[in-house]
């Protein structure tokens, strides 16, 4: 998940202040209509704009330029933050170089799986963790 730094932090008119997309996919799950409108009408989206201009995520912002609804974001921005999720995990789960010899490597391989099944719990993604010994 790319976050970006403070200065270029999205300002909801409702004054929060947003830093990644994850952070703007939950802001529109309780973010109130006026909210919204003010930042998404006829005339703009701000919400594609900053998307496009400081993650330079051209197709996600032309899909978020094109939905039109809170409820329509989400779903867009959902498996983007699923895909977060995993990326995540991947990276949090490091591979010890003396494994096999370490006196129980079969907990080294639960205890990565956890980590990676406990990241991406409740999300849409389904996660298998195949392991060869």
């Amino acid at each position: 998940m790319k976050v970006c730094p403070p200065d270029k932090a999205f300002w909801l008119e409702d004054e929060r202040t947003l830093r990644s997309t994850d952070e703007l996919a939950d802001a529109l799950s309780n973010m109130k209509p006026e909210t919204f409108k003010h930042h998404v009408n006829e005339v703009r989206n701000d919400f594609a704009n900053w998307i496009e201009h400081v993650f330079k995520q051209k197709n996600l912002a032309e899909q978020i330029r094109k939905a039109k609804t809170r409820e329509n974001m989400r779903k867009i921005l959902k498996p983007e933050k699923a895909r977060n999720k995993v990326h995540k995990a991947r990276k949090a789960i490091t591979v010890d170089p003396d494994y096999k010899s370490s006196p129980e490597p079969a907990s080294h391989i639960a205890l990565a799986a956890h980590i990676a099944l406990g990241i991406v719990a409740g999300s849409a993604v389904t996660l298998l963790v195949l392991m060869v010994l």
